[in-house]
């Protein structure tokens, strides 16, 4: 195999090794963080790595940044018991020694419990530490109550008294924030206050944070961008240039209001910088990381629920002038729980125009193929060709390759379970000749739409 090797980086048993001093709870949850990500992956993805450990992640010593590596000793997630542990010995979950079984995702939570009683302590924990740990009472000098509470709940010996592995990242340890300046979590914005919570993402147009309203407790997100090659564009009903971005989500927002697009609540433009408030839905979650924990596709009558939506949204916003041009599974949430959808993140969009666009600033799967032919698109059939791919993608568990295409473009793909409505959609979505596409504004009058 050959596999990425990231420099800077080391071994995280190597780094601690050599690092002098005591290593402090926020030093602990930036890694912990990272590990606990990495090791839910793998199990929405059907992997138990099953050697979680010091020796196993790699970290940047500049950046910290971790790196889970190693599946050597991995295997299959499945719902049956191991009768087998093929991992270090220290990190073994005591259920193997007490019953010669275990479960994937307990043993998991157990080794991440072991990781961060190494990183904190230098030193695996005794026989009287995990039943000094199993007390609901258990803490330890110099921690804090949650840091205890977290390895308490990892550590436990009965498997089913463990905390899930998908709630571990929502413990309130890991939701801490870095407090020591309390200026830091408050942000000034036009009139109102808000207090940041966490990061939620960050990338090449912005740093995302979940935060709360003051005034009246409103989750909110806050994305900040650098003005930096940024185009400002004037707009009615504003005094002053916006940041195309801003100008774009308003637009979008306008009235009457549509529940499919992500509102603006309120912005504000620095000299190198701009910031927008953001609503923030809760239960609500990207839908690629939901369709992960669908274990990659979903079923047919769920996949129209959100089309139906997501192909509203992109009407909407090309009625009202906005390209967004990145649509796809990470710019929609969905709320797990009523399947309501959600269109964000106008960063690469543009203002609508029947000239072609001769660049394309997108997500390179969702590139209509007449821009790699041509070097021109055209902004509707363009997001027409994008929604088909996301419903290819959610059906499909991936990309259509080239002769999936080729077969879509003769209108004879089909797939197995799906109704020839389903494939027919899909085949009006993804026409190589975009005049050939069916036309944005007759999508939701196809007859799949029409079959509930």
């Amino acid at each position: 195999m050959v596999l990425e090797r990231p420099v800077p980086c080391q071994s995280l048993f190597q780094y601690l090794k050599c690092y002098k001093g005591i290593m402090d709870e926020d030093f602990a949850r930036v890694i912990m963080n990272q590990a606990i990500f990495a090791a839910r992956m793998c199990c929405l993805r059907g992997v138990l790595h099953r050697d979680i450990k010091l020796e196993n992640l790699l970290i940047n010593p500049d950046t910290l940044e971790v790196k889970l590596i190693d599946f050597g000793c991995g295997a299959i997630l499945t719902d049956g018991g191991y009768t087998s542990f093929t991992g270090t010995r220290e990190y073994c979950p005591p259920e193997y020694h007490m019953t010669g079984q275990y479960h994937g995702e307990p043993a998991t939570v157990w080794s991440l419990g072991i990781l961060l009683f190494v990183i904190l302590f230098s030193k695996y924990p005794k026989r009287r530490h995990l039943h000094e740990i199993n007390d609901k009472n258990w803490t330890k000098a110099g921690l804090s109550k949650e840091c205890c509470d977290l390895i308490r709940r990892c550590l436990q010996i009965d498997p089913k008294q463990r905390i899930e592995l998908g709630k571990l990242s929502l413990h309130d340890w890991l939701m801490t924030a870095d407090k020591e300046n309390n200026n830091d979590t408050i942000m000034d914005i036009n009139s109102c206050r808000y207090e940041i919570v966490c990061q939620l993402g960050d990338g090449g147009f912005g740093t995302v944070y979940a935060a709360t309203r003051l005034d009246d407790g409103l989750q909110v997100a806050i994305k900040v961008v650098s003005s930096r090659n940024r185009m400002f564009i004037s707009i009615d009903g504003c005094s002053k240039p916006l940041p195309l971005e801003v100008a774009l989500q308003i637009l979008a927002d306008g009235d009457p209001r549509v529940e499919e697009i992500i509102q603006l609540l309120d912005w504000r433009v620095e000299s190198d910088h701009y910031i927008l408030v953001l609503e923030r839905p809760v239960p609500f979650e990207e839908l690629n990381w939901f369709l992960l924990q669908q274990m990659g596709t979903i079923q047919e009558d769920m996949a129209r629920v959100i089309m139906r939506q997501a192909t509203f949204a992109a009407q909407t916003c090309c009625r009202r002038g906005v390209f967004h041009q990145d649509i796809k599974l990470e710019k929609l949430l969905i709320n797990p729980d009523t399947l309501k959808v959600k269109l964000t993140d106008f960063g690469c969009g543009d203002f609508l125009s029947c000239v072609g666009y001769t660049s394309f600033v997108g997500t390179r799967e969702y590139c209509p193929p007449e821009y790699h032919m041509t070097g021109q698109y055209h902004g509707e059939p363009a997001t027409v060709w994008s929604l088909g791919i996301l419903l290819f993608l959610m059906l499909c568990g991936d990309f259509p390759n080239t002769p999936d295409l080729h077969m879509i473009d003769g209108h004879n793909w089909t797939k197995d379970g799906l109704s020839e409505e389903c494939s027919d959609f899909i085949c009006c979505c993804l026409q190589i000749n975009p005049k050939e596409r069916i036309e944005l504004e007759k999508l939701s009058l196809h007859d799949w739409f029409m079959d509930c």
